[in-house]
C-alpha cells in the first residue's frame, strides 16, 4: 500500500508498510532503509491477488519444464508421439506410452500447466514414478498438482488409453515455492481493495486430501462431479461441476473424516443452473447449513452447527463456512431446493445437468475457518505453520527516552481465548511496551495497554467500553515518555498517566507480533499499517494519525421543492474536515465546496438556475486533513422553476408518465394545498 505523505511527515524513525516491501525502516525525511522481520513460516500458504482471485502463494517463476514443442530436441518420445511446429502430438498412442524430458526435480510440489485437445482417449502427466490421480478425457487448459516425496529425474506425458489421439501445444511445470511474507488484499463486496495487509495465521491443517479433485477421495450418491470445467478463483481452469440427476433422492458428495473435536468447514462455490446448496456433517441433522451461492445469502443454520458465513471473492464466487460443536464425522456438500432445507433433503432433479461450481474444500480443526491451505494428496492433511513476525530492529532503531508505537490491526476472530501481541522491548521480556488483545478474559473481551520500564504502568480497558469490535480494522497509538503516556483509538484519547514511562538505556532492542524476546502471546490478524516513531507526537498529530475516513454524515435539502436557489443542510460533521457537493438534474450540475467548523453545516443560497425543472440530486462526501474521503452521501428534492403552480406541474408530470420519486412528491404537495383531484 502506498503511505501517506502526511503521516509519514509527523515524525522521524518509523516502521511502515510500502508497496511490495513488507517493512521499511524510515532513517531520514529522503529514504527508506529496508528491515525486514524475521518471518518464520515453513509451508505454503494462500495471498489474494490483486485480481481478487486466491492464490497458491510462491509459485516460482522458474520454469522447471517448458514444452513450447518447437523441437524435440530436449524431449524422448514414445511409440506414437511427433513434436514440431509448437506441438506434441499422439496418433493411435499405446497404453503407457511415454513422451519424457529429463531433468532434476527435487522434493516438493509441482503446478503442471497444459493446453490439451483430444480426439479420443486420454492424457495424464507423471514427474518420475508419480501420476496425477485422474486422466484427462476433455480438452482445454488443464492444471494439475504432483507432490513429489523423493528427488525424481523427469517430466512425462503418458496416456492410460489405446488408440488415444490428442495434441498439445503448451506444457509448464512450475515448482511451488515458500514465499514469506504473506501479503494479502481485503475483498469488500466481491471487490478487491487496493490496501495490502500483513497476514498472520496460526498453525493449521487441511485433512481434505484432494481439496481441489473433487473425482478424488470423495464418494457421491447420486451425484457427479466433472473437473476442470471452469476458472476457479486461483484464475486457473480448474474448478468442478457438480451435478445430480433426476431421480427423487440425496445428491450430494462425500469426504469421510471423522474427528471428536470442534473443526471448521469451508469451500468455495458459484452457481450455475443450480444456486442453493448445503454443508452438513453426519453426527446429527442439527449440522447442516443452507447457503445461496447466486444472491450470497445464508439460510437455516442447525444448532449443531455455528458461526456460518458466506464471503464474496468476485466474479460469482462464494467462500461457504460453518464451524461444527464438539465433533464432526463425514461432510457432505449437498444439492438443495432452497435456504429453509432440512437436512440432506431428498428432492427430484429436474434432469441430470444441473448443478453448480466447486473449488477449494478444507476442513480444518479449530473455532474458526482460517485462509484455504490446497492439499494434492497428502493422506494425513497439508499443515500451514504458525505465522509469526518477531525480533526485528537492533538497539540502534529505537529510543528509549521517548515515541510512539503505532498500528492498524484486525484480529482473526473474536473467540480466541490465548493473548494476541505487539510490542517493542528487550530480549527477556521484562521491560516492554505492548498492547494486548485478551479475546476471552476473565469472561469478558479486552485490550489492555502494559507498559514495563523503569516505573511500572499498565492499564485496561474492555471491548464494551472503548466501542469497537477486534475483528474489524481499528488504528491503535502509545505514546510514551518520561512526563506519562497517551493510549489513542480511531482518532480519540482513550487514557492517559503521568508516571515516568522512559525506559532505561538499550531496554528496547527489537519489535514483534508477540512478546518481544520470547516469541509468546503471538499476534494472529491482518495488520495494514506499523510505524515506530523515535520522537513523540503531540495529541493533534496522534488524533491525525489514528483518525479513519469521515463517516456516518448525512445530508438533506432543507426544501421538498426549489425554484433558483437551494439550501442543504449536513449532519454529524467534525470540525477541520471539508465538504464538497455537487445539485445535478441528470444533465447539468452545479458544485462546491465549504470548510467545516460545527458538527452541523447549512450551505444556502446555492444557485441552481441553470439546472432544468424536475428531480434534483445533490451528492456530498467529507474529506479530512489526512486527505482522506469519506462515503458519498445524497438526497433528492424537486425544481419547479415555471409560471405553472406547482400542483399543475406535478399533474401534468402525472399525465405524461414522471417518475415514482416525482408522483411521490407531487401527491405529497397536492395534499399540503388540499387540492381536490
Amino acid at each position: 500500500m502506498s503511505l501517506d505523505k502526511r503521516s509519514i511527515e509527523l515524525g522521524d524513525g518509523q516502521w511502515a508498510v510500502k508497496e511490495d516491501k513488507l517493512f521499511a525502516f524510515r532513517k531520514d525525511r529522503d529514504k527508506f532503509f529496508e528491515r525486514s522481520f524475521d518471518f518464520s513460516r515453513a509451508s505454503e500458504g494462500t495471498i489474494i491477488n490483486s485480481d481478487g482471485h486466491i492464490q497458491y502463494s510462491g509459485f516460482g517463476d522458474e520454469l522447471i519444464t517448458n514444452g513450447g514443442f518447437d523441437t524435440d530436441s530436449d524431449w524422448i518420445k514414445g511409440v506414437g508421439y511427433t513434436i514440431g511446429n509448437g506441438n506434441l502430438v499422439a496418433t493411435n498412442t499405446a497404453d503407457n506410452a511415454l513422451t519424457f524430458q529429463n531433468k532434476t526435480y527435487p522434493i516438493g510440489v509441482y503446478r503442471v500447466t497444459a493446453n490439451v485437445n483430444i480426439t479420443s482417449g486420454a492424457v495424464r502427466f507423471q514427474i518420475g514414478g508419480a501420476f496425477i490421480s485422474e486422466s484427462f478425457t476433455t480438452s482445454g487448459l488443464k492444471t494439475v498438482y504432483i507432490s513429489v516425496t523423493s528427488q525424481q529425474s523427469y517430466f512425462g506425458i503418458n496416456t492410460d488409453e489405446n488408440n488415444s489421439n490428442f495434441s498439445i501445444d503448451n506444457v509448464s511445470v512450475k515448482k511451488v515455492e515458500q514465499e514469506t511474507p504473506r501479503i494479502s488484499y481485503d475483498i469488500v463486496d466481491g471487490v478487491v481493495s487496493d490496501e495490502a495487509h500483513l497476514l498472520l495465521e496460526p498453525q493449521r491443517t487441511n485433512l481434505v486430501q484432494y481439496s481441489e479433485n473433487f473425482s478424488a477421495s470423495w464418494g457421491f450418491d447420486d451425484a457427479s462431479a466433472t473437473p476442470n470445467t471452469y476458472t476457479s478463483p486461483d484464475g486457473l481452469m480448474n474448478a468442478t461441476t457438480l451435478k445430480g440427476n433426476s431421480n427423487s433422492s440425496r445428491h450430494y458428495t462425500i469426504f469421510a473424516k471423522a474427528g471428536a473435536t470442534s473443526a471448521a468447514f469451508s469451500v468455495f462455490l458459484k452457481a450455475k443452473e443450480l444456486r442453493y446448496v448445503q454443508i452438513a456433517s453426519a453426527n446429527t441433522t442439527s449440522q447442516h447449513a443452507n447457503f445461496d451461492v447466486l444472491d450470497g445469502v445464508i439460510g437455516n443454520v442447525g444448532s449443531g452447527f455455528s458461526d456460518a458465513k458466506i464471503e464474496d471473492y468476485g466474479n460469482g464466487w462464494y467462500r461457504c463456512s460453518v464451524v461444527s460443536v464438539n465433533q464432526y464425522n463425514n461432510i457432505y456438500i449437498s444439492l438443495v431446493t432452497g435456504l429453509d432445507s432440512p437436512w440432506l433433503e431428498s428432492w427430484s432433479m429436474p434432469n441430470s445437468t444441473d448443478g453448480l461450481y466447486i473449488w477449494g474444500a478444507q476442513i480444518e480443526e479449530g473455532s474458526y475457518a482460517t485462509s484455504y491451505i490446497p492439499n494434492y494428496g497428502t493422506t494425513n492433511g497439508v499443515t500451514r505453520s504458525a505465522e509469526t513476525a518477531n525480533n526485528s530492529g537492533n538497539v540502534g532503531d529505537f529510543n528509549d527516552d521517548e515515541g510512539v508505537l503505532y498500528f492498524e490491526s484486525q484480529t482473526l476472530n473474536s473467540s480466541q481465548t490465548e493473548e494476541l501481541t505487539i510490542a517493542i522491548g528487550d530480549t527477556t521480556d521484562t521491560n516492554m511496551l505492548r498492547v494486548i488483545f485478551n479475546l476471552a478474559y476473565n469472561g469478558e473481551d479486552s485490550l489492555r495497554v502494559r507498559i514495563d520500564a523503569t516505573a511500572s504502568a499498565s492499564f485496561y480497558r474492555s471491548y464494551n467500553t472503548l466501542g469497537i469490535d477486534p475483528t474489524d480494522f481499528n488504528r491503535y497509538a502509545v505514546r510514551y515518555s518520561g512526563s506519562g503516556y497517551q493510549f489513542y483509538l480511531n482518532g480519540k484519547e482513550i487514557v492517559s498517566g503521568s508516571v515516568n514511562l522512559a525506559f532505561a538505556t538499550n531496554d528496547l532492542e527489537r519489535l514483534a507480533f508477540g512478546r518481544s524476546g520470547g516469541g509468546g502471546s503471538p499476534f494472529y490478524g491482518k495488520v495494514k499499517d506499523l510505524k515506530v516513531y523515535t520522537e513523540t507526537l503531540n495529541d493533534a498529530e496522534l488524533r491525525l494519525l489514528t483518525k479513519y475516513a469521515p463517516k456516518d454524515y448525512d445530508v438533506a435539502f432543507t426544501a421538498d421543492y426549489v425554484d433558483t436557489v437551494a439550501e442543504i443542510n449536513i449532519l454529524r460533521t467534525e470540525a477541520t474536515d471539508k465538504l464538497y457537493y455537487v445539485i445535478s438534474d441528470g444533465a447539468n450540475e452545479v458544485s462546491g465546496s465549504a470548510t467545516i467548523t460545527a458538527t452541523e453545516v447549512t450551505i444556502s443560497n446555492i444557485d441552481i438556475s441553470s439546472l432544468n425543472d424536475g428531480t434534483l440530486t445533490v451528492s456530498v462526501y467529507i474529506e479530512d486533513e489526512r486527505k482522506q474521503r469519506g462515503v458519498t452521501v445524497t438526497d433528492t428534492t424537486i425544481k419547479d422553476n415555471t409560471n405553472t403552480p406547482l400542483y399543475s406541474y406535478a399533474l401534468q408530470q402525472r399525465a405524461t408518465g414522471a417518475v415514482i420519486e416525482e408522483l411521490d412528491n407531487a401527491e405529497a404537495i397536492i395534499e399540503s394545498l388540499n387540492v381536490e383531484v
